[in-house]
């Protein structure tokens, strides 16, 4: 019998799956040097890999560039890279995107106006707190999806999602839980955006 491990990775897999692209930060990228590919599902258009990097700093060698002729790796990145970095990324085939940088790093609206314009429709965020946050203050989530488990990590733990510079419960975005799903001590959650956040 599979393990709950493996059940709670196959959700995530197919996940991945239903996306054109998969966007993380680069502190994703530098802690977990993730793959973001889908794997045990059979044959599949595998997503493109976003990566926001201001200062395209992430190391050349890592796990996401192991394929890059099999899945594209596109990075977002400020006019503070330097051109050797640049020169690098494009060497190994990335594609780079210089974007403008707002209050918070850089623009997310900028980031998503790129993917748009590029046919990338359906994105899948696996980024830590700040990019989650970023992507919040900019009304560009339609759907927030959290896994949950029995452990217990308190303030020993990174955020799910970072300063939303909220000072009071008013001012907090609302979501409505559409979805739940368990898979013995885990639970996925699926929450949309209410009314007042959409409209906004």
């Amino acid at each position: 019998s599979r393990g709950l491990g493996d059940v709670y990775k196959r959700q995530v897999h197919n996940m991945r799956r239903k996306h054109d692209a998969i966007m993380v930060g680069s502190g994703t990228v530098l802690s977990d040097d993730p793959s973001l590919n889908v794997r045990d599902l059979g044959a599949c258009i595998q997503p493109y890999r976003i990566v926001l990097n201001s200062n395209l700093d992430i190391p050349v060698k890592s796990n996401l560039t192991k394929k890059l002729h099999e899945q594209p790796v596109w990075i977002f990145h400020s006019n503070k890279a330097s051109e050797e970095r640049k020169n690098k990324w494009l060497e190994i085939g990335a594609d780079l995107f210089e974007c403008q940088v707002d209050n918070f790093g850089i623009s997310i609206k900028d980031v998503m106006q790129n993917l748009s314009d590029n046919g990338i429709t359906r994105l899948l965020c696996e980024g830590g707190g700040k990019l989650a946050a970023s992507l919040i203050r900019s009304e560009m989530v339609d759907e927030i999806v959290t896994f949950h488990g029995g452990l217990t990590i308190g303030a020993d733990g990174l955020p799910s999602i970072g300063n939303l510079g909220v000072c009071s419960l008013s001012e907090a975005k609302r979501w409505r839980l559409d979805r739940t799903l368990s898979f013995g001590a885990e639970v996925l959650n699926i929450w949309h955006p209410t009314d007042k956040y959409t409209e906004n």
